[in-house]
């Protein structure tokens, strides 16, 4: 199948039906290419949309599907009269058909008896790496990373811009002047072979040799082994822009590339420092994203922990609260000025305010102060200083030869004189300082 003989020009192939359901000729075809280094090409009438990669002595390049495949043997076969691809069963019970859909899908199928229906083995093209010309010339695409498209060494976008808008049809150009005598090749691992029809090969030729004859001939741009098997053999190499090269991790196949650069390119890739960098003109991005998704990872995490502390805090304050038995702001200011042993809450669990000079500073609502003081009575006033009157206040029941505490009626934007009636519950701010002084006084 798929086969073209040389003599006569003639060629068989697969053609899709017009639609799904109408079996006439329809406007895609799966065929050999047989100009330079074959391989097999899905067409749209006239226009290539995929293609299979040279075959390497295993497998087609650019098809890592074929490989560790043990119900099938593949071959490919050329000699002076004919070239072709076919494929054999190993089990002469399995049955397996290839076949392109009305929409250019390259689609094989293994028949599965026990369940009776065509099962899809794999299909093509399947990401966008397989469209040809995804990258432009010299650009490289690999599914595996986001953008898909780099340069390689010694190469830059040709149109920045629509590379970074994720366009890399365009291509990549030399970045670096070329000097036949002193340029070098780099290798380029596990990608399909540029586009062949019009690379040169030689069957006869080992890699060395390939090395040579592309240093010497200043037009070409890359060579590679023909057949990987038993160490290598023959030589392709391509004296043209290179078109259509994919990368594939290392399980997945392709094959090694080794890629013309110039002298100042060759000693930079070999530098520990600059390799990396040299090599994806992308990798700073990628890593400055990834720590800063990190870093923000982190701060989220941090965050939702101190929310949690904070809760956790404010959980165990009103579990104290409770405990005394007192929820009513009278009855607090009542037991911290005629009981004993109260444990009063201060300004920071009405307002939720955590500066700890205020923790022992008690809050009082005026009733209950005029009431400790006798309505504010000259008789118990102790003196008067910058924050207003100083009074004794007295136990209104068996303890009254005990002297409790003191209160300075500190008022917010407030006298003694405020309208009380506006001002149900003044709060009035107690220092410290004014208890050791009244302490002293008593």
């Amino acid at each position: 199948m798929k086969k073209e003989t040389k003599e006569t020009g003639n060629s068989k192939f697969i053609r899709s039906w017009k639609s799904n359901n109408d079996p006439g000729s329809g406007d895609y075809t799966f065929k050999m290419e047989v100009e330079g280094y074959p391989e097999i090409v899905v067409w749209h009438k006239d226009t290539k949309i995929c293609r299979s990669g040279e075959w390497n002595g295993k497998r087609f390049s650019g098809t890592p599907e074929m490989k560790g495949v043990r119900i099938m043997n593949f071959s490919f076969v050329e000699n002076s009269e004919d070239i072709y691809y076919t494929y054999n069963m190993l089990n002469s019970s399995a049955y397996t058909r290839l076949v392109i859909n009305s929409s250019g899908i390259l689609q094989r199928y293994i028949w599965v008896e026990n369940a009776k229906y065509w099962n899809q083995f794999w299909f093509y093209p399947s990401d966008q790496c397989d469209n040809y010309g995804a990258c432009g010339p010299y650009g490289v695409c690999d599914a595996n990373n986001a953008p898909n498209c780099k340069c390689m060494t010694g190469f830059g976008p040709k149109d920045k811009q629509a590379w970074e808008l994720r366009d890399g049809s365009g291509g990549c150009i030399r970045t670096s002047t070329l000097d036949c005598g002193s340029d070098g090749f780099l290798p380029l691992k596990n990608v399909r072979l540029p586009e062949g029809s019009r690379a040169v090969i030689d069957q006869n030729m080992n890699l060395s040799q390939c090395r040579e004859i592309c240093k010497n001939n200043c037009s070409c741009a890359a060579y590679a082994n023909m057949d990987i098997t038993r160490g290598g053999s023959g030589c392709a190499y391509w004296a043209v822009d290179l078109m259509d090269i994919r990368q594939y991790a290392d399980a997945e196949g392709g094959q090694d590339l080794y890629i013309r650069v110039s002298a100042s390119d060759l000693v930079a890739a070999q530098s520990p420092t600059t390799e990396n960098s040299k090599n994806d003109s992308s990798n700073d991005s990628q890593i400055v994203k990834i720590v800063a998704s990190t870093i923000a990872g982190v701060c989220a995490v941090l965050i939702i922990l101190l929310i949690l502390f904070y809760l956790k805090r404010r959980k165990i304050k009103r579990l104290k609260r409770s405990k005394t038995g007192i929820t009513d702001t009278q009855e607090r200011s009542e037991a911290f000025l005629l009981n004993d042993k109260v444990i009063l809450p201060s300004k920071r669990d009405y307002h939720g305010e955590t500066n700890m000079d205020e923790l022992e500073l008690p809050l009082l609502d005026f009733a209950t102060l005029a009431k400790a003081t006798n309505n504010f009575s000259e008789e118990n006033k102790l003196g008067q200083g910058g924050f207003g009157s100083v009074y004794k206040s007295l136990s209104s029941s068996q303890n009254m030869d005990r002297l409790r505490y003191v209160a300075g009626n500190f008022l917010y934007n407030a006298k003694i004189g405020t309208d009380w009636d506006t001002r149900p519950c003044l709060k009035i701010k107690m220092w410290k300082a004014m208890f050791t002084l009244i302490e002293q006084l008593v």
